[in-house]
């Protein structure tokens, strides 16, 4: 089978995506310009309370001020004044170059905003400048919505199921004979008189000779012509309709989990410190002073800390103890998906080779004398065979159509001989040594193997995390101070250093979520949590922690220790991503490099 098809498609998408961040990276400076002028711009922007789901809208600026306008609803939010919290550089479900601001309004609201990086720049350039605070957030911005997209897949997957119960209900069950058989399609021609009229179809069909009667469903008006084979649509319409509608119920089941109704909103786990004014750090600053202990090195950045924590502490009421594996199901998911869609691909290129391969070796078999037609042939790519068309006369009268595998492709109208199958005559091979079918079906099997042993490996390293976090956990527990924030992707992470060892220096572990419940309340007290450590504090180990008994912090994977740059992105997001915003042009980046 040609790749090349498939190569040029990924490569297409790669080269679309790229020239979709180019457009919009254009679009933003081009808005940024005219606000330069005085002239009002708008963006796309999403925008959520608290842990809410994003909703879609635009974000106008005009002036000193910026609002964000609801997509749906008569909503407006004021963000002019808004305090930035942090900002998450690499956040999921939006597109390469988007960011997402955490922002603080009145009274001590937690907003989060989502929107393009240089139209980000240009909102925090924004709030720099802006002078009072905002106006309260309206209360209906948190109302839970149904998504449009997700509605419109189950209407459409609503519509095609019914259309399909009209057109069988509304039709009849006919016996129809079959008057020619396309096996190359697994379909065939049929006929049938109804109303005194003789109609004809194609329908799928399993190998009926002409001549032979078929059951088959004739539709209703308007399509009076039409026939389908009744096992087939039960199967299909189902399916199908399935496939519509999954995305968008999924969709609507995860944001009706995730709204929160004014009775149950659950409070904040702990309250920000956006009450006062905090300056952003530097890389000096991470420097412990002389005889500064690692306690007091943990106070004194424990506010910064703060502000990068999510809105809910990365935690579930309905898992109060926390994550109870080291490795979460998402995390599977993406370890594999790259071996499963190899599986797939090899798979879908080499798979009739094996299944033809064992059809000839297992069953009876026969031999007679075909002519290749002229149908394509289908070319495969390296060391791959070719697969062609041969047509054959059966002994017993009968012509099939069957693909053969070969190393050379042979004319139309050359005769062959041919090895076939007598319980599935579709299934053959050549004969000599024009025959590639052995071939086929052991790079079908090396690829699957391949694709297999991958997958499990990467079951195996997993396995192996799981162990050794168990065994880690047995160990006796060691005092050490922290502090907790947060990643680029706002996933929780526990700065964690010696309280003895002098001059601190901080060790970065990767926490699963979600966290047992209380943790980042805990966290808020700054060094006088009873933190404890099991495992060595060193990096390129794993480390589980401990919060004043409230269960176990399990690490998403080994600590590391981090330089004074990538510390400081953990601490002062907000503070990293207002340098760049502030930068020559506001947009250019020459202050310094979005984080990444």
């Amino acid at each position: 089978m040609d790749l090349l098809p498939p190569l040029l498609t990924v490569l297409a998408a790669a080269v679309l995506g790229l020239g979709i961040g180019v457009v919009r990276m254009a679009r933003a400076r081009k808005r940024r310009a005219r606000l330069s002028e005085g002239a009002a711009a708008t963006c796309r922007a999403r925008l959520g309370v608290g842990s809410a789901p994003l909703r879609a809208g635009r974000l106008r600026f005009s002036g000193a001020q910026a609002t964000w306008h609801d997509r749906r609803d008569d909503v407006a939010v004021d963000l002019t004044g808004a305090r930035l919290l942090a900002v998450r550089t690499d956040p999921r479900g939006g597109f390469g170059d988007d960011v997402e601001l955490r922002l603080s309004v009145p009274p001590r609201t937690a907003l989060r905003l989502a929107l393009q990086q240089d139209d980000a720049a240009t909102l925090v350039t924004l709030l720099a400048e802006a002078d009072g605070p905002p106006a309260p957030v309206a209360p209906g911005v948190d109302r839970w919505q149904r998504s449009r997209w997700a509605m419109a897949t189950i209407a459409l997957a609503a519509a095609w199921v019914l259309t399909w119960t009209y057109l069988v209900l509304g039709g009849e069950t006919v016996t129809a004979t079959v008057t020619d058989v396309h096996p190359e399609y697994d379909s065939c021609d049929v006929s049938w008189t109804r109303d005194g009229r003789t109609h004809e179809s194609e329908v799928d069909c399993d190998g009926e000779p002409a001549g032979s009667a078929l059951a088959v469903w004739a539709m209703a008006p308007p399509f009076t012509d039409a026939a389908v084979d009744p096992e087939m649509t039960v199967i299909m319409v189902p399916l199908f309709g399935g496939l519509f509608a999954a995305p968008g119920a999924w969709r609507l089941v995860r944001d009706r989990r995730r709204r929160l109704r004014p009775d149950e909103a659950p409070e904040p786990v702990l309250r920000l410190p956006v009450d006062r004014e905090l300056p952003a750090l530097s890389e000096d600053e991470l420097v412990p002073a002389r005889d500064e202990q690692p306690s007091s090195l943990v106070a004194r950045l424990a506010p910064h800390a703060l502000r990068q924590v999510a809105e809910d502490g990365w935690e579930e009421l309905r898992r109060p103890l926390g994550a109870g594996s080291p490795v979460a199901p998402r995390h599977v998911g993406l370890r594999l998906l790259a071996p499963v869609a190899v599986l797939l691909l090899v798979l879908a290129v080499t798979a009739p080779w094996p299944y033809r391969w064992y059809v000839l070796a297992t069953g009876t078999t026969g031999t007679a004398t075909g002519t290749v037609t002229e149908a394509d042939p289908v070319e495969g790519t390296g060391p791959l065979p070719d697969d062609v068309q041969v047509r054959y006369l059966a002994p017993g009268g009968s012509v099939h159509l069957a693909d053969v595998a070969t190393g050379r492709l042979p004319d139309a109208g050359e005769t062959v001989t041919v090895e076939y199958a007598v319980d599935d005559p579709g299934q053959a091979r050549l004969t000599g040594s024009d025959d590639s079918l052995g071939l086929g079906a052991a790079a079908g099997v090396v690829g699957v193997l391949l694709a297999a042993a991958w997958a499990g490996l990467r079951c195996r390293q997993m396995l192996t995390r799981v162990r050794a976090v168990q065994r880690i956990r047995t160990q006796d527990p060691r005092p050490a101070v922290g502090l907790l924030t947060a990643d680029a992707q706002g996933d929780p992470v526990a700065l964690v250093c010696d309280p003895v060892v002098s001059p601190a220096r901080f060790l970065a572990v990767p926490l699963v979520t979600p966290l047992p419940q209380g943790t980042a309340a805990a966290f808020a007290g700054g060094p006088k949590v009873a933190l404890t450590a099991r495992g060595r504090l060193a990096d390129g180990e794993l480390v589980v922690l401990e919060v004043a008994g409230r269960g176990a912090l399990l690490p998403a994977g080994p600590a590391t220790l981090p330089d004074a740059s990538s510390l400081l992105l953990l601490l002062d997001s907000a503070g990293s991503f207002a340098r760049f915003a502030a930068g020559p042009d506001g947009d250019d980046g020459e202050a310094g490099e979005p984080v990444r």
